[in-house]
């Protein structure tokens, strides 16, 4: 997974935050990632989205880690999931 993710360690922090206590209070989720995100590989938002109650999965390419927002057609699905 390289470097960065050791770091951040998505995979982790997700299975731990999602519990039998709060699954039902959480909020909808959209897991956006760049199949070229090299500080946060795909396979995290993947495995997120997984866990996560009422959560939808985006997996673009060719915009990196930051610039997922400026890419049109993503931006119109992130401005249709937060008016759901």
């Amino acid at each position: 997974h390289g470097e960065a993710f050791g770091a951040i360690d998505m995979e982790g922090r997700i299975p731990d935050f999602v519990t039998d206590d709060n699954r039902d209070r959480l909020p909808p989720a959209l897991f956006i990632n760049s199949t070229d995100d090299e500080a946060v590989p795909a396979e995290c938002s993947e495995a997120g989205a997984a866990i996560w109650p009422d959560s939808e999965l985006l997996i673009i390419s060719g915009v990196g880690h930051r610039n997922s927002a400026r890419d049109p057609d993503t931006l119109d699905r992130i401005l249709a999931f937060t008016r759901a």
